[in-house]
């Protein structure tokens, strides 16, 4: 009797260490940079699109610069768009400007799709829900507030150099959610208080982000 009962408690606990190493197997399935933190980067990216209902507002060019500061984070994130395109200045923000400064950004890692290993990062506000401040715009108040999801690769490949890539479908963000979550993160204009859909897209399909040391996101 003495004998059943301990064989059956060493099952149980052999039991209970696979769960646990299943877990921590799951866990450690869940998409992240490699290396040395903090890792700055910075990148260009080719003419950009933001679609607010039916309007293409333009730009020629843009840079981004931030911080890896975690093996799934980044911060202080900047985006500036040059070249504010022709007519399309009546339209945007800071009116007549050639410049436009996103507000800081902050974002994370996730997955779009753990099966085929496609990951995203998110970018958003550091501080509130303002993306692009415009009051300068030729409908007065003007915000472009939310969040964004891009597509990031490479993967599982160690490397200085990722590209960022944002894309639309459909009049709509191509990307809006991380597998296995609810929320949805698109962006959208304030006209005083009335918010339209808008997208944004690179016309280049991708931002390039070259980052100080090399790193590997694993997936």
């Amino acid at each position: 009797m003495r004998s059943t009962f301990k064989s059956a408690l060493v099952a149980l606990i052999a039991v209970l260490a696979l769960g646990a190493v299943v877990c921590a197997s799951a866990f450690a399935a869940d998409p992240e940079f490699t290396g040395g933190f903090p890792n700055t980067f910075k990148g260009e990216m080719g003419g950009t699109t933001f679609l607010i209902e039916g309007i293409d507002w333009s730009a020629r060019a843009g840079s981004i610069s931030g911080t890896l500061t975690g093996a799934k984070e980044v911060s202080g994130v900047s985006i500036v768009f040059t070249g504010i395109e022709g007519t399309n200045k009546t339209y945007g923000c800071e009116n007549g400007e050639d410049d436009l400064t996103l507000t800081s950004l902050h974002g994370r890692i996730g997955y779009i799709s753990k099966e085929s290993k496609t990951v995203g990062l998110l970018l958003s506000p550091t501080s509130g829900s303002v993306v692009a401040d415009c009051h300068g715009s030729f409908f007065g108040t003007q915000e472009i507030v939310g969040s964004i999801i891009g597509g990031i690769t490479p993967v599982n490949r160690e490397t200085k150099t990722f590209a960022l890539a944002y894309n639309t479908l459909g009049g709509k963000q191509e990307l809006t959610h991380f597998e296995g979550e609810e929320a949805i993160h698109n962006l959208e204009d304030n006209w005083g208080g009335t918010k339209t859909h808008s997208t944004f897209k690179v016309g280049s399909k991708q931002i390039t982000m070259v980052f100080t040391k090399s790193t590997e996101l694993k997936a």
